[in-house]
Parts: structure tokens; sequence; C-alpha cells
């Protein structure tokens, strides 16, 4: 399905007066079901918790949520669904308490970082998302999709060694954060 088309199914579900368009959802959810359960497979969820049932959560919390907005591309749909399936991962991982996760990082930032928690990472990234929003959306896509370079810069629209040296700057913030704030390792 082309972009344009998607945007037009995803405005058309959203329906009007916060009444949901039951026949556009169903075929929404046809049509990027795969695709999101692609990017919830690469989030780090409880052992309880699969990609499926991250999509299926998903699309029930949207489907009584009356704030939804319009997405104006496919891009800014992806983007939107990547940070509720992350939110809602972490919301999981607070109710089963301090798991711990591997990070796509070198060894020696990796060792500082192993005692974080998902909440903890997530923190952090909130922290340098205040004064650069692009690095915390790297290092997101980084940690929770597990996306790589080219992915990222397909996502962020920038080349890939645009990606790469944001990837690179990213890492230095979060090493220098993870430093500052040693009180949550």
């Amino acid at each position: 399905m082309s972009p344009l088309n998607l945007t037009e199914l995803l405005r058309r579900w959203r329906g009007t007066r916060r009444v949901r368009n039951k026949e556009a959802a169903n075929e929404l959810f046809e049509i990027i079901y795969k695709d999101l359960v692609s990017i919830a497979s690469h989030m780090p969820r409880t052992q309880d918790l699969d990609a499926q049932d991250v999509v299926h959560k998903l699309f029930l919390k949207w489907q009584g949520d009356a704030a939804l907005k319009d997405w104006n591309s496919r891009k800014e749909f992806f983007s939107f669904a990547r940070t509720a399936m992350k939110r809602l991962c972490i919301d999981e991982y607070r109710k089963k308490r301090r798991v711990r996760t591997h990070l796509p990082f070198d060894e020696a930032l990796n060792q500082a970082a192993s005692s974080l928690t998902v909440v903890n990472i997530d923190e952090l990234l909130g922290e340098i998302g205040k004064t650069n929003a692009v690095y915390e959306e790297v290092l997101t896509l980084k940690i929770f999709s597990k996306s790589n370079d080219e992915e990222i810069a397909k996502m962020l629209d920038v080349s890939e060694a645009t990606s790469k040296r944001y990837y690179a700057a990213a890492k230095v913030s979060f090493s220098k954060l993870l430093q500052k704030n040693s009180s949550l390792t």
C-alpha cells in the first residue's frame, strides 16, 4: 500500500467526533500488523509479553483513545507507534520491576550500563531528549527497535553517514549522562 493510501486509511480509522471507523480499523490492522509486530519484536519485553501481545494491546488502547492525532505520513505514524510500544513495554517492566537489558554499545560503555533497567534507560534517554531530540530518537531506535544505521537514516530522512555521526555523538552524551547519574547503576 502506498504511503498516501495508508495515511488516508489512518485518517478514516481515526474518524470524526471521537467515533472510530471500525471498517477502516480492520483494514488498517491487516495492512500494518506485520510491520508493527516486527517493530515490537525488537522491543525489550517481559517474558510473558510477546510482540503480538504488544501490538494487540496497543490497538486496544488506541481504539479507546479519543486524543489520537491525525498523522501526516506513514513515517509519522510508525514513529508514534514505536514510541507508544516503547511506553507500553516500559510500563510492563515497571509492573515486573527491575529487569536488566543489554545495550548496543561498545563493551566499556555496556559494562558501565549493565546494571541499568529499561526504566533507567528510558529516564536517561528522556534527559538526553531535553537537550537533543535527535540523539534521543537515534538511541531509542538503536536500543528499543534494534535498528541499524541504514534504517535510522531512512526514518530520520538523513544520509547513513549522518546517522552514524548522530549515533556516535548520542553515545557520548549517554556515556556522560551515565557517569553523572552513577547512582542509577
